[in-house]
């Protein structure tokens, strides 16, 4: 009986006791437990004791790997290159895309949105995307130029650009251009129009676009950054605006809210006000467009055909991590995804 209890009690125990067993290995009992053991597994007697479990994998002692592993980051240029993070000097694509805009954006569903110059367009690529891929569909949004794409938590797209107003004066005809924001409502798809229009100023291209972890639509221009609250319909007006020229906008994962400039890239801290001012300047002269990694890391396109990458947090002095050229030579959008 002494045995029974010892057999029983170790069946309850948990395998990871280790040390009991160990102890219990060099015992008459221990021997009779694996005999016990050993003959119930083949099937020979004792069918009233059936066999032990078996230990569980050998991971759940030591640690398991993730069931699924976190998969890579990419970094995707609108000139249609795709790169694997981390990053080098020496980097080279690791797979190419047909695109040539600038402003792109991921939605939730990881579908690319790039923002076309040359035409107002908006094209869409669906996840993932394979080496030579082509847009699922193209989007008229009615603009004569799209500088810039963002997508809020709900799905909802906002494009800034420009349309163009036409006049003639006596034997005089030209035209000028409009900032302009179009929104297309979720789920957007090849068929979907613009839900609202607002038009700005007069003789201007609205330019960056993104959205704040509040939802809030923030723009810019050649003379201002400009707040929207949600929803933004055709009478909306600016929440409030800052003195800043601006092209691409991106916020970190503090809230900070990065402004690209000529003379390099802004940087606002929260809370936002009419009257306030950029709280230091990161030294990329000619900044594009910017882009976070899940380390907070930023990664500034130029107008000199470069990336830029600065420390998370990097101050006005700070030099970049890295310079990497790319190979087109030519100003691009960038966006982090899977």
């Amino acid at each position: 009986m002494p045995c029974v209890a010892h057999y029983v009690f170790l069946r309850t125990r948990s395998w990871r006791s280790m040390s009991y067993y160990r102890a219990m290995k060099t015992s008459h009992c221990a021997q009779f437990f694996l005999a016990a053991v050993a003959v119930a597994i083949v099937g020979v007697g004792c069918a009233t004791n059936p066999a032990a479990p078996p230990p569980p994998p050998r991971c759940s002692l030591d640690g398991c790997p993730p069931a699924t592993p976190t998969p890579p980051t990419y970094l995707y240029l609108s000139q249609g290159s795709i790169y694997t993070l981390p990053l080098s000097n020496a980097s080279a694509a690791v797979r190419t895309f047909s695109a040539t805009g600038l402003g792109m954006a991921f939605d939730a569903a990881q579908r690319l949105f790039v923002a076309n110059p040359a035409d107002g367009t908006v094209s869409v690529f669906n996840h993932p995307i394979g080496s030579g891929a082509t847009p699922s569909f193209v989007l008229s949004t009615g603009l004569a130029g799209a500088y810039d794409v963002a997508v809020d938590s709900a799905g909802d797209l906002f494009v800034t650009g420009h349309t163009l107003h036409h006049f003639c004066f006596f034997h005089f005809c030209g035209s000028f251009p409009q900032n302009t924001i179009k929104v297309f409502t979720a789920p957007v798809s090849s068929s979907s129009t613009a839900s609202a229009t607002y038009a700005g100023a007069d003789f201007r291209r609205m330019q960056g676009a993104a959205v704040d972890s509040s939802g809030n639509l923030w723009a810019s221009d050649s003379v201002s950054l400009y707040e929207f609250t949600p929803p933004v319909t055709g009478t909306s007006t600016p929440a409030l605006s800052i003195a800043e020229a601006g092209i691409g906008i991106r916020f970190d994962n503090a809230g900070n809210m990065y402004v690209c400039t000529a003379n390099g890239v802004d940087v606002f801290a929260p809370p936002f006000g009419n009257s306030m001012s950029k709280a230091y300047t990161i030294n990329a002269p000619a900044a594009s467009y910017v882009a976070f990694d899940q380390l907070n890391n930023a990664y500034v396109t130029t107008t000199n055909g470069t990336v830029l990458m600065f420390r998370g947090g990097a101050s006005g002095a700070t030099a970049p991590l890295l310079t990497m050229n790319i190979p087109s030579g030519a100003n691009a959008g960038i966006a982090i995804g899977q």
